[in-house]
Formats: C-alpha cells, sequence, structure tokens
C-alpha cells in the first residue's frame, strides 16, 4: 500500500495524462480502501477529497457513452463523501459546489447547474480560489455547448483558458483550447468577450474581478448582476432547459 500522499500525486499525474480508465480506476480504489483517520494530513485530506470528485467528473466527461451511467454512480458517491470534508474549510466548498453542478448537468438538470455554478463562482471569487474559478467556466461552457448555445460557450471557454494562462496551467490551457477549437493566445485581450447581451456583460464583470485585484470588495452587487443574468437567459432558453 502506497502512502495517502503518493497515490493523491500519482492520481494528478493520470489526469494530466488523461488517463480516465484503468489506471485511474485502480488508483481510486487504493484510496478507498485507506480509512479516513489513517489519511497523512489536512492538506492530503483536502486534496485526496478534491481530485477523486474531479477525476469522476473527468471520468464521466470523457469516458465511453456505454460507461456513463456507471460513472455518474461513481460521482454522486465521490461528491456524498465530499460533503462529509468540506465544511471543514470554506474553499472547499468552491469545489464541492463545481462538482455538484457537474453532475446536476451531466443530469440533464440544466437550471440546477446553472444555479449551483452561480453559487459556486461568487464563493470562489471571494475566496480568491483561482482553481475553482477555470472549473465553473469550463463547466459552464459544456453546459452551454450541451443546449446549443455556441456563443456563450465559447465565452466561458475563453475565460476559462485566460485563466489557465495566466496561472501557467500548460495541461489546463491545452485541454481547454483542444475541447472547444479555441486559438492560443499570449496576454490579456478581453474586449471580443464583451457583446450587447446583458449576460455576457455581467459574466465580463466577472472574469475582470476573477483577474484582478479589487474583486473581493465587488462580490456584493455580483449577486444583482448575475440575478438579472440568469432571468435573461431563462426567458431566451425557456424550452432548451429542463
Amino acid at each position: 500500500m502506497y502512502s495517502t500522499g503518493y497515490i493523491g500525486f500519482y492520481m494528478q499525474f493520470l489526469l494530466e495524462q488523461e488517463e480516465y480508465g484503468e489506471p485511474l480506476d485502480d488508483c481510486l480504489n487504493q484510496l478507498n480502501e485507506i480509512p479516513l483517520f489513517m489519511l497523512d494530513i489536512i492538506f492530503i485530506i483536502f486534496h485526496v477529497f478534491i481530485n477523486r470528485s474531479y477525476a469522476r467528473m473527468e471520468q464521466c466527461i470523457y469516458g465511453p457513452k456505454e460507461k456513463l451511467p456507471l460513472r455518474i454512480d461513481q460521482l454522486k458517491k465521490a461528491i456524498k463523501e465530499f460533503s462529509r470534508i468540506y465544511p471543514m474549510q470554506a474553499t472547499l466548498k468552491c469545489h464541492y459546489l463545481t462538482v455538484t453542478g457537474a453532475l446536476q448537468r451531466l443530469e440533464g438538470k440544466t437550471k440546477a447547474a446553472l444555479k449551483t455554478f452561480e453559487e459556486a463562482e461568487k464563493l470562489s471569487i471571494e475566496l480568491d480560489n483561482i482553481w475553482a474559478q477555470y472549473e465553473v467556466c469550463r463547466q459552464r461552457a459544456f453546459l452551454y455547448r450541451d443546449i446549443g448555445n455556441t456563443v456563450l460557450s465559447l465565452r466561458e471557454a475563453r475565460i476559462a483558458q485566460f485563466i489557465a494562462a495566466e496561472n501557467d496551467w500548460v495541461f489546463r490551457n491545452k485541454r481547454i483550447i483542444r475541447d472547444f477549437g479555441l486559438k492560443s493566445f499570449i496576454g490579456a485581450d478581453v474586449s471580443s468577450l464583451t457583446d450587447t447581451n446583458t449576460h455576457t456583460n455581467s459574466r465580463v464583470d466577472v472574469f475582470h474581478q476573477t483577474i484582478g485585484s479589487k474583486h473581493k470588495h465587488m462580490v456584493k452587487d455580483l449577486s444583482v448582476r448575475t440575478a438579472k443574468s440568469s432571468k435573461s437567459i431563462s426567458k431566451s432558453n425557456s424550452s432548451t432547459f429542463s
């Protein structure tokens, strides 16, 4: 039996190698065999639960379609286990909400997923959780693509791409470029992300908060903007959402 720390880092390695099959399952199974009280340190505990939930999520996204029902069940179990841990630290809730929103998206619960992503984003901005901000944008991009809204899908993907590029996340940057057919870029030109759509403009506000230094005191009025955004989207896509 390897140490928890080793297994945790090996799981991260597999994810960045886009290995979502048997080796990742073996790694996750080894983690499941370790009693909670035997996990090494608090930092490792946190990352075990975060990475396990994200690993199950990625298996749902990239795995064979015939295995999707199984993968969704495994994701539900990982999220249930995560629910025992996230109250220990506020920033963990950002990831918990993100994977919960991803599960809702996979189950076709579009309205619920959007609401959960909204909550995850506001909290991640308040707590300066850049990783969660990236993942919320990425998952929203998948959601909008699912319902056929290419404009919003590409905008969310480009925001995620910018966050990845700004933080030198090579794998995450390459993956978002590949998954959504984006062009690689260097620097911060966000002018093309804006248009006259109310929702888009409010999301660009969020984007500026994500990369700026003033985001914490702007969180209060973000809820107003996102509420207006949700109302606008619900009207324009009411026939699509379930």
